[in-house]
Protein backbone atom coordinates (compact mmCIF):
# COMPACT_ATOMS: atom_id res chain seq x y z
CA UNK A 1 0.00 0.00 0.00
CA UNK A 2 1.22 3.26 -0.91
CA UNK A 3 0.51 5.99 1.43
CA UNK A 4 1.59 9.85 3.03
CA UNK A 5 4.44 9.50 5.62
CA UNK A 6 3.39 11.10 8.97
CA UNK A 7 5.58 11.55 11.80
CA UNK A 8 5.12 8.31 13.10
CA UNK A 9 6.94 6.69 9.96
CA UNK A 10 10.37 8.91 10.44
CA UNK A 11 11.79 6.57 12.84
CA UNK A 12 11.32 3.09 10.91
CA UNK A 13 12.38 5.46 7.09
CA UNK A 14 15.64 6.35 8.80
CA UNK A 15 16.53 2.59 9.65
CA UNK A 16 16.07 2.47 5.64
CA UNK A 17 17.38 5.82 4.71
CA UNK A 18 20.70 4.66 6.33
CA UNK A 19 21.00 1.53 5.17
CA UNK A 20 20.51 2.88 1.21
CA UNK A 21 23.19 5.88 1.99
CA UNK A 22 25.53 3.68 4.08
CA UNK A 23 25.66 1.37 0.77
CA UNK A 24 26.35 4.19 -1.11
CA UNK A 25 29.44 5.62 1.13
CA UNK A 26 30.05 2.32 0.56
CA UNK A 27 29.74 2.40 -4.02
CA UNK A 28 31.05 5.67 -4.57
CA UNK A 29 33.14 6.62 -1.12
CA UNK A 30 34.63 9.26 -3.84
CA UNK A 31 31.23 11.45 -3.53
CA UNK A 32 29.09 10.20 -0.41
CA UNK A 33 30.40 10.59 3.12
CA UNK A 34 28.61 8.69 6.49
CA UNK A 35 27.18 11.01 8.58
CA UNK A 36 29.13 12.26 11.50
CA UNK A 37 25.71 11.87 13.66
CA UNK A 38 24.02 9.03 14.96
CA UNK A 39 20.93 11.02 14.08
CA UNK A 40 21.41 12.55 10.88
CA UNK A 41 18.92 10.18 8.97
CA UNK A 42 16.32 10.97 11.47
CA UNK A 43 16.92 14.61 11.72
CA UNK A 44 17.11 15.12 7.83
CA UNK A 45 13.67 12.97 7.61
CA UNK A 46 12.10 15.19 9.87
CA UNK A 47 13.04 18.05 8.48
CA UNK A 48 11.66 16.95 5.05
CA UNK A 49 8.67 16.51 6.41
CA UNK A 50 7.34 18.73 8.73
CA UNK A 51 9.40 22.07 7.61
CA UNK A 52 10.00 21.17 3.79
CA UNK A 53 8.08 21.71 0.47
CA UNK A 54 8.51 17.96 -0.27
CA UNK A 55 5.81 15.13 -0.40
CA UNK A 56 7.08 11.83 1.12
CA UNK A 57 5.22 8.87 0.35
CA UNK A 58 5.85 5.22 1.94
CA UNK A 59 5.25 2.19 0.70
CA UNK A 60 3.89 0.21 3.57
CA UNK A 61 2.76 -3.78 4.12
CA UNK A 62 -0.87 -4.00 4.81
CA UNK A 63 -0.69 -6.91 7.43
CA UNK A 64 2.88 -6.80 8.82
CA UNK A 65 2.91 -2.80 8.96
CA UNK A 66 6.52 -3.00 7.86
CA UNK A 67 7.97 0.06 5.51
CA UNK A 68 9.69 -1.63 2.46
CA UNK A 69 10.71 1.61 1.33
CA UNK A 70 10.09 5.88 0.93
CA UNK A 71 10.36 8.58 -1.99
CA UNK A 72 10.64 12.23 -1.63
CA UNK A 73 9.40 14.45 -4.27
CA UNK A 74 8.53 17.96 -4.99
CA UNK A 75 5.98 19.51 -7.70
CA UNK A 76 7.20 22.79 -8.80
CA UNK A 77 3.85 24.09 -10.18
CA UNK A 78 3.53 25.99 -13.52
CA UNK A 79 4.15 29.73 -13.17
CA UNK A 80 2.81 32.27 -15.83
CA UNK A 81 5.15 34.86 -14.39
CA UNK A 82 8.29 32.21 -14.71
CA UNK A 83 7.11 31.61 -18.20
CA UNK A 84 6.85 28.08 -17.37
CA UNK A 85 3.63 26.44 -19.46
CA UNK A 86 4.04 22.82 -17.30
CA UNK A 87 5.14 22.03 -14.01
CA UNK A 88 8.01 19.94 -13.15
CA UNK A 89 7.59 16.95 -10.37
CA UNK A 90 11.46 15.78 -9.29
CA UNK A 91 11.78 12.69 -7.37
CA UNK A 92 14.53 13.58 -4.95
CA UNK A 93 14.88 10.06 -3.12
CA UNK A 94 13.81 7.17 -3.79
CA UNK A 95 14.49 4.17 -0.96
CA UNK A 96 13.86 0.47 -1.05
CA UNK A 97 14.51 -1.43 1.58
CA UNK A 98 16.57 -4.36 1.08
CA UNK A 99 15.15 -7.70 0.37
CA UNK A 100 12.31 -6.32 -1.42
CA UNK A 101 13.64 -4.09 -4.25
CA UNK A 102 12.22 -6.79 -6.83
CA UNK A 103 8.58 -6.07 -5.34
CA UNK A 104 7.51 -3.76 -7.84
CA UNK A 105 7.31 -1.03 -5.05
CA UNK A 106 9.64 1.53 -6.93
CA UNK A 107 6.86 0.73 -9.59
CA UNK A 108 4.05 2.17 -7.68
CA UNK A 109 5.28 4.81 -5.77
CA UNK A 110 6.25 5.74 -9.36
CA UNK A 111 3.29 5.66 -10.35
CA UNK A 112 1.82 7.17 -7.17
CA UNK A 113 4.09 10.48 -7.83
CA UNK A 114 2.94 9.95 -11.88
CA UNK A 115 -0.50 10.66 -10.73
CA UNK A 116 0.22 13.32 -7.91
CA UNK A 117 2.16 14.71 -11.03
CA UNK A 118 -0.60 15.20 -13.63
CA UNK A 119 -3.58 16.48 -11.07
CA UNK A 120 -0.82 19.23 -10.25
CA UNK A 121 -0.20 20.00 -14.10
CA UNK A 122 2.79 18.76 -14.28
CA UNK A 123 4.40 18.14 -17.44
CA UNK A 124 7.11 15.58 -16.23
CA UNK A 125 8.65 13.29 -13.57
CA UNK A 126 12.41 14.17 -12.97
CA UNK A 127 14.91 11.55 -11.84
CA UNK A 128 19.11 12.16 -11.34
CA UNK A 129 20.66 8.90 -11.00
CA UNK A 130 23.65 7.60 -11.02
CA UNK A 131 24.31 5.97 -14.58
CA UNK A 132 25.86 2.97 -13.03
CA UNK A 133 23.18 2.43 -10.07
CA UNK A 134 20.27 0.52 -9.28
CA UNK A 135 18.04 3.45 -9.74
CA UNK A 136 19.05 3.47 -13.16
CA UNK A 137 17.44 0.01 -13.77
CA UNK A 138 14.46 1.51 -12.14
CA UNK A 139 14.13 4.64 -14.30
CA UNK A 140 14.66 1.93 -17.26
CA UNK A 141 11.80 -0.52 -16.26
CA UNK A 142 9.59 2.90 -15.19
CA UNK A 143 9.47 4.24 -18.76
CA UNK A 144 12.10 7.29 -17.86
CA UNK A 145 13.94 8.75 -21.13
CA UNK A 146 17.37 10.45 -20.74
CA UNK A 147 16.91 14.06 -20.61
CA UNK A 148 20.87 15.14 -19.96
CA UNK A 149 23.86 13.25 -20.02
CA UNK A 150 26.38 14.38 -17.61
CA UNK A 151 29.98 12.79 -18.25
CA UNK A 152 32.88 12.82 -15.66
CA UNK A 153 36.46 12.66 -16.51
CA UNK A 154 38.09 10.96 -13.63
CA UNK A 155 42.10 12.90 -12.48
CA UNK A 156 42.61 9.74 -9.62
Amino acid sequence: MIREATGMDIGKMAEIYEEYHLTNCRTRPDFYIPPSEDSFYFNDLSEKLLYGDDEIIISEDEESGIINGFCVFEAFIPDVSLRRKNGLCKIKLLVIRRGYDDNGIDGEMIEYIRNYAVENDCGSVEFSVWAESEASKICDNNGFQPKRIKMELKLK
